[in-house]
């Protein structure tokens, strides 16, 4: 059976800071990681949910697949 839809291992990342600002605040990333490794598929006619705790990334990752 085909699937619906598969995604595999998506990492999202967003720029929290410039490149400036984060050496004059001694901070080695500028960057905060939204989504880590996240792999699913989809299968015709199977109901799937994503749960988790405010801010977990659930928009930022059903924004992505869109």
């Amino acid at each position: 059976m085909t699937s619906l839809l598969e995604i595999e291992d998506v990492h999202i990342r967003f720029q929290s800071k410039g490149r400036l600002q984060a050496f004059l605040d001694r901070d080695s990333s500028r960057f905060i990681d939204a989504v880590c490794s996240v792999s699913m598929t989809m299968q015709p006619n199977e109901t799937v949910a994503l749960v988790g705790e405010s801010g977990a990334g659930k928009t930022t990752l059903a924004r992505a697949v869109i």
